[in-house]
């Protein structure tokens, strides 16, 4: 061999060699790590303790998870077509959310245990890589690229790509600090992350308060299925409390945001359209608004876009006349395990990609229901840990949902009917032309492009869609089948899932979740969010075209990526500005608030405190009572049909020393939800004469709140 021609190299490298392996094509990445690192180094120091401590519990989450799913990913190998460790990741996070939910369950879960649980994963995945590294059959768990250097490697390219990153780094920094922010400081449109300080954090809190996972009759949120909730408590165990894990949890929710753009990454066809495809994704607004809560959309989105692209590489098996039964298998999993993030998951991402595989698929009907079927079994099976836990408490696997029918502990014809009617879209919005103007609003926004969808996505999959018909159009014009020849240079290789055969399953995925969303719902932006997943892969299409019509869309939508990138830095600075701090400066600050609590200053330790009207005391430091709007508060029944003395006399039995009424809320809740008529300001005027006094505060407590003292 010449000593001037390299010499071949094997297209994966043993995993140690792999992780060492630094190519020209990966110095934009380098680079944009750099420049956030210095960008939060300037604008935001004091981030770095947070993401230096509580961080590292966020990666030991995820890397056991990972060690959890190594062998059951490998058991997938070669059947999806997806990068193998966002797979093991996908799947051991539901396994460690199975585990912690068995043992919270058994009263059994505590520091030592969650540690454990840490471990064992760790010891599983390195078991495997070392199984991986002695030579086992099949593709390495970590194998990077080991290619050497294409012309796409080019200084000039490495420059252009760097640029193209660089649009990610403000969504990047508004992620992280907004992340770690103590909750409830962002944002005002959330009021202030309101389901977070309610269920998504509170829950995990009583939980570990308890010592175990158990029914409660005051929260119906719940009985939500908590796959993201449940990673949020072993988050407590690990880190020693609610308070102490409030900014982990944030972070770990962030991180599956991140996972989800190395999906796209990994999954888009190889060289620009990969790049494209991802800073195209990471700067939906919603990723980075998102990101700073402890909610659970990310991870749904995450779960969702591996289902999707399992399906993808379906579509194309069936296609070839290949077997795909693991294909499906795993898009069913990763379906169910979307749904246990969010119950909405179960129409848009399990019904909606069944519904779209049985439309987009080609082949007899046979085939497309061998398909469905598999899906919706492993959805079934990856969902059921919480259908069952569920049953168990309620007798109903999906409450509150079709409480009409399957009834649930605690839960009446009336209360179903409340759920009902307050996520239903009022009268006035429900005519078609009042739909269609408010799904424009919450895609688009108002003006168009405001929205935290961004318009860059949208304009790249419309690309995508027209580019796929024109090539198709053309090539049954010429009698032959779209393929490599119609795509640019370097493109005709996909690199994991062939997007050209699957374009139509994310275009009809998209426009099922749509129809869902605008007839099914009450509509907010956040509930379709999972339609980021089709719009991305039809945007990676459209990066795929040939070369003038690929450079005209990058151009564009690099630029429109740009502007709806730093859409949440303005909305940052618009918190900041409203509440007259720098949320960069309360990095971490979760205990302190709650030491700082107004309830606190002016309560004893031993309070006990019922809440009425606010139910999301997650800071509250006291021994207390709260009712979501939606259950029914035993004292306010028992109230309803007793005096004022009475009333009084029932708080004073159960040993309840204070009273909070949350005034802004109850009048909140009355306009939107529902709430008890007794609870009026009269009301509790008579309540003072039979035994509350109310308690002054120095400084005064917030607007719309008022305390009072159960005397003796």
């Amino acid at each position: 061999m010449s000593a001037d021609r390299p010499s071949p190299e094997p297209p994966f490298s043993s995993p140690p060699a792999a992780l060492l392996v630094v190519r020209r094509g990966h110095v934009p990445l380098l680079l944009f790590f750099v420049s956030l690192a210095i960008a939060l180094t300037v604008f935001a120091p004091r981030v770095w303790p947070v993401l230096g401590y509580e961080g590292v519990f966020v990666a030991l989450v995820l890397l056991s998870a990972a060690g959890w799913g190594a062998w059951p990913a490998s058991w997938f190998r070669g059947s999806h077509g997806i990068w193998e460790p966002c797979v093991a990741l996908a799947l051991g996070a539901g396994i460690l959310g199975l585990l912690t939910l068995a043992l919270g369950l058994a009263a059994a879960l505590g520091t030592i245990t969650a540690w454990s649980l840490i471990a064992a994963g760790a010891v599983a995945g390195l078991s495997r890589l070392a199984r991986d590294a002695a030579g086992d059959n099949g593709r390495p768990l970590v194998a990077l690229d080991g290619r050497r250097t294409s012309p796409d490697d080019a200084v000039t390219h490495v420059a252009a790509r760097s640029v193209a990153w660089l649009v990610l780094l403000a969504p990047a920094c508004v992620m992280l600090v907004g992340a770690a922010a103590p909750p409830g400081v962002l944002w005002p449109d959330e009021a202030g992350g309101y389901d977070a300080l309610e269920y998504h954090l509170q829950c995990p809190r009583e939980y570990y308060q308890a010592g175990r996972i158990t029914f409660l009759p005051h929260n119906v949120y719940a009985s939500f299925p908590q796959q993201v909730e449940i990673l949020y408590l072993l988050l407590n165990h690990l880190l020693g409390g609610p308070l102490n894990a409030a900014s982990a949890a944030q972070l770990l929710h962030a991180a599956f945001g991140a996972l989800f753009v190395l999906v796209v990454y990994r999954a888009a066809p190889a060289g620009w359209p990969r790049v494209l495809t991802a800073v195209t994704a990471g700067s939906v607004p919603w990723l980075s608004y998102l990101g700073c809560l402890a909610y659970v959309e990310l991870p749904m989105l995450y779960f969702a876009a591996l289902a999707g692209l399992a399906a993808a590489r379906a579509v194309r098996n069936s296609q070839r006349g290949d077997g795909c039964r693991r294909a499906f298998l795993l898009a069913g999993l990763m379906a169910g395990l979307a749904s246990a993030c969010k119950y909405t998951a179960i129409g848009l991402v399990t019904a909606g990609l069944s519904a779209a595989w049985l439309i987009a698929a080609r082949g007899g009907l046979r085939l497309r229901l061998h398909g469905v079927s598999w899906i919706l079994g492993g959805a079934v099976l990856s969902m059921s840990p919480w259908l069952v836990r569920n049953a168990w408490f309620t007798g109903n696997p999906v409450f509150p949902l079709a409480g009409a029918w399957l009834g649930g502990r605690d839960w009446s014809g009336q209360q179903a009917v409340q759920w009902s009617a307050a996520h239903a879209l009022p009268p006035e919005l429900r005519p078609l032309p009042a739909r269609l103007a408010t799904a424009w609003r919450e895609l688009l926004g108002a003006p168009p492009g405001s929205g935290l969808f961004g318009v860059a996505i949208f304009v790249a999959a419309g690309v995508g869609i027209v580019g796929r018909c024109v090539i198709g159009w053309r090539a049954t014009e010429a009698g032959v089948q779209p393929g490599a020849a119609e795509m640019q240079p370097g493109a005709a290789a996909l690199h994991e899932t062939d997007v050209e055969t699957a374009w139509r399953l994310w275009a009809v995925w998209g426009v099922l979740m749509v129809l869902m969303w605008v007839s099914a719902s009450h509509m907010p932006g956040r509930f379709v969010l999972p339609l980021v997943v089709a719009l991305t892969f039809l945007a990676a299409s459209a990066f795929s075209l040939p070369r003038p019509a690929a450079i005209a869309a990058a151009v564009v939508v690099v630029l429109l990526a740009a502007w709806s990138a730093g859409g949440n830095v303005a909305r940052l600075r618009a918190v900041e500005r409203a509440r007259g701090i720098r949320v960069a400066d309360w990095a971490g600050a979760a205990v302190a608030v709650a030491e700082h609590h107004w309830i606190a200053r002016i309560t004893p330790p031993d309070s006990n405190i019922w809440m009425v009207g606010d139910a999301a005391p997650f800071y509250v430091p006291r021994r207390l009572h709260y009712s979501v709007v939606f259950n029914r508060d035993p004292w306010i029944e028992y109230a309803a049909a007793a005096d004022a003395p009475g009333a009084v006399a029932w708080l004073r039995e159960r040993g309840v020393t204070h009273v909070l009424f949350a005034w802004s809320e109850i009048d909140r809740l009355r306009r939107t939800y529902g709430f008890s008529p007794i609870v009026t300001r009269e009301w509790v005027a008579a309540l003072e004469t039979a035994g509350l006094r109310r308690v002054a505060a120095k400084p005064p407590a917030p607007a719309g709140m008022e305390l009072f003292e159960v005397t003796h």
